[in-house]
């Protein structure tokens, strides 16, 4: 087991001092995910910040998820991406066919996803974790979305019954036809709400999300509603299928869990007076010191939430010398009420600072 080592120290910024500031060599990520979620409140969903593009992203997602698991009972983790991708994913879950990532692209390692099948392999049933996407449809020319069909096709469907109709179509669109496809099959689960539950059992809340969903890539606050509506259906029909308040957990981009981001999604859960969620959120922030992103070993001195809410100087004067070495930091809500800098970084539950890691991703789900 690795040494813990806690740091006390003064930040000119601040002119104040920072209480005990945990810190790992990446190498302890477990250690480190253990050690905050000892110190968080139970709450219905915990977000965790990222910036695309670095393979610390999975590292600390993996690490969080199953300490969450173990603390609390989280078993949902919504990923930052089509439900039609989390359809395969957790059809691979089930089944642990290879060909199942391989179709998604062969390039990725997937050791993210691969881990959650060896940790769902070795736990009770209701402590199995499970995918769920509330981002837009439609990538890759529908390449997922057809695909989550077909294996939802596969299981038991009456093939006279106009659902199963409606479906195949949408798996045997062309890109252009798709999009109105699934509005077709949208307009009649809204129809025969009934019905389609007893004819599609366990997967009528898939089709639900991947026809409910904003279709087609947009950056705009139409996009985190659209998420936020998806959720409400997730959250709903969880609840009352299983009689019990389900608990999520994500890692989603800064710009969606940003605390001045009215509008991001982290911010309208909390928030929204309609929300299952409503002041049940725990928001995590990321910082990167001296990190790489992406296929081209892009390197960046600095960036992250605190850059985005204070300074790109703060950060580095808050950790203070590592000498090179890879660590994970985290600085707690208390330690974030020194930074005099915008008042809605208080909102935040904390802030883990990634230093020094070049390792590389390119997906966020690897």
């Amino acid at each position: 087991m690795k040494i813990l080592y806690i740091f006390i120290f003064s930040i000119l910024y601040c002119r104040d001092t920072y209480s005990q500031v945990l810190k790992f060599p990446i190498d302890s990520s477990y250690f480190f995910a253990k050690q905050i979620v000892a110190t968080l409140p139970e709450e219905k969903f915990y977000f965790l910040g990222q910036l695309h593009n670095n393979e610390a992203n999975t590292i600390l997602e993996k690490e969080f998820l199953f300490s969450l698991n173990k603390q609390f009972g989280v078993s949902y983790d919504i990923i930052e991406y089509s439900h039609s991708l989390a359809v395969i994913f957790n059809e691979y879950l089930l089944t642990g066919q290879d060909s199942l990532l391989s179709f998604i692209t062969p390039k990725a390692n997937f050791k993210f996803i691969k881990s959650v099948k060896q940790f769902n392999d070795s736990v009770d049933e209701n402590r199995k974790i499970k995918f769920y996407g509330v981002d837009f449809e439609g990538r890759n020319s529908g390449k997922f979305t057809k695909k989550a069909i077909s294996l939802i096709l596969k299981y038991s469907l009456d093939k006279d019954n106009p659902l199963y109709y409606l479906l195949k179509t949408c798996e045997q669109s062309d890109s252009i036809m798709l999009h109105s496809n699934l509005n077709e099959v949208k307009k009649y689960l809204e129809k025969n709400i009934t019905l389609s539950k007893k004819i599609l059992g366990d997967k009528y809340l898939d089709i639900l999300l991947i026809t409910n969903v904003q279709y087609g890539m947009s950056l705009s606050k139409v996009r985190d509603k659209s998420m936020y509506a998806n959720i409400k259906y997730l959250y709903n029909e969880l609840s009352t299928k299983y009689s019990s308040k389900p608990k999520f957990f994500a890692s989603f981009g800064i710009a969606h869990i940003n605390p001045r981001n009215s509008k991001g999604i982290a911010n309208i859960l909390n928030s929204d007076e309609e929300s299952p969620f409503k002041n049940g959120i725990v928001t995590l922030g990321v910082q990167y010191l001296n990190c790489y992103f992406g296929t081209s070993n892009e390197f960046k001195s600095s960036t992250g939430i605190l850059d985005w809410l204070c300074n790109k100087k703060l950060a580095a004067r808050m950790i203070g010398s590592t000498n090179n070495k890879s660590t994970f930091s985290f600085f707690t809500d208390k330690d974030l009420n020194y930074i005099k800098c915008k008042t809605a970084i208080k909102n935040l539950t904390g802030i883990i600072v990634i230093e020094n890691f070049k390792g590389t991703a390119n997906w966020i789900w690897e």
